[in-house]
């Protein structure tokens, strides 16, 4: 063998039934995504350097409603990040939506999930504003 082994030949050789656990840039990741339906292991863990990408985002109005302003969420940024020029002091940690620290509850309006560590229970009223965004115009947030 020479060179580098590719995503999928490095899955190949996970043990059947067992855990992926990978770490790195979006390509990389992608790649292991795409090709893990061929892998023995049943489980994909993976963990991201930085934020995901937004990729054809659309731009949507937040509404705190401590104060009741409406901030303008760019198509290419997040939530955290409007949220963050009204109030600088807001929890938040890993930025990739896993640790749950910038857990908000949601009042109004439909957000687009793109963690995945909140139950389908909590999807229903609350968001992680590092990566998610809205499928709605305007989210109503308890903030």
């Amino acid at each position: 063998v020479h060179g580098y082994p590719t995503e999928g030949e490095l899955l190949e050789r996970a043990p059947a039934g067992g855990a992926v656990y990978c770490c790195g840039p979006t390509p990389m990741l992608d790649a292991v995504r795409r090709d893990f339906g061929q892998c023995p292991a049943t489980a994909l863990h993976f963990e991201r350097f930085g934020p995901p990408p937004i990729l054809d985002g659309t731009p949507f109005e937040v509404q705190l409603i401590s104060t009741g302003a409406v901030l303008d969420v760019a198509a290419d940024t997040s939530v955290l990040t409007a949220v963050k020029q009204q109030k600088p002091n807001i929890a938040y940690s890993c930025q990739q939506g896993f640790c749950g620290t910038c857990k908000v509850r949601v009042l109004a309006g439909e957000p687009e999930h793109l963690e995945s560590r909140l139950t389908p229970e909590e999807q229903r009223d609350h968001m992680l504003i590092c990566v998610s965004r809205a499928r709605s115009a305007r989210l109503v947030l308890d903030l």
